[in-house]
């Protein structure tokens, strides 16, 4: 990761490891001396389920494995904000119903755990009247803090893999300017989630190009206020 958390994140992420494998020494523990007993033909395997959970860790923090395509990642980070990020957005649900109970549990913990604490503070904010909060699921605005014209998005990129989906499978979207309901078929579903997931140099190449910014202006590279409002975002 190029990332500017990517220090942080690695001490987190070694952290909670740490704490892991120290919660299957104590599991082991209670296996040997028979206060767990294991099912037939069942195997605890430590380094096992440490792999298992890493590749877990991975995926919930944005550091998805490639694969064969590791090789390709400086080609998708040209074409993509953050690909691996994206792509672990996009897998990190599998974990739900994987077979390893250990691995399930821990997925099921910490989503809820997100969902709830964020979801709760969104939702908190909009009740004392701190913000605004879109609820249409079609709209590329849906919950997220709304302040004047300033959007916060509080999920980690998770909230436009819903609206994608939601736009899918009701063929509709939201304008965030207008309001307005719009027809969505496959070809713009796809081609709006890759615009807002683009990298900067390709967005705006797909700006100059159009002439539009993504918030409709029109695009000109000599607007002061257009060039800050790319930047800041970033820095902030």
């Amino acid at each position: 990761s190029e990332r500017a958390f990517v220090t942080g994140i690695n001490e987190t992420t070694m952290g909670v490891f740490e704490d892991y494998y120290s919660l299957l020494l104590r599991e082991a523990e209670k296996i040997a001396s028979g206060q767990i007993k294991l099912g037939k033909n069942e195997v605890f395997d430590i380094p096992k389920e440490m792999f298992a959970y890493m590749d877990y860790l991975a995926d919930i923090t944005g550091r998805a494995k490639l694969g064969k395509l590791s090789g390709l990642a400086p080609v998708l980070n040209s074409l993509l904000f953050a690909a691996r990020f994206k792509i672990g957005r996009i897998i990190a649900p599998r974990h739900l119903i994987s077979l390893n109970p250990r691995i399930r549990a821990e997925a099921w913990k910490d989503i809820m755990m997100a969902l709830g604490v964020i979801g709760g503070i969104v939702t908190l904010g909009k009740f004392l009247n701190l913000w605004d909060v879109e609820t249409d699921r079609g709209s590329p605005d849906f919950a997220k803090i709304r302040i004047g014209n300033s959007r916060i998005d509080p999920w980690g990129g998770a909230q436009q893999l819903v609206v994608f989906v939601h736009q899918l499978v009701t063929k509709t979207g939201v304008s965030s300017i207008t309001g307005r309901k719009y027809p969505v078929d496959l070809r713009n579903a796809l081609w709006n989630f890759y615009e807002k997931s683009a990298s900067p140099l390709v967005s705006g190449l797909i700006e100059l190009y159009s002439g539009k910014t993504y918030q409709g202006e029109v695009a000109d590279i000599k607007n002061l206020k257009q060039q800050i409002d790319k930047v800041v975002p970033f820095i902030a």
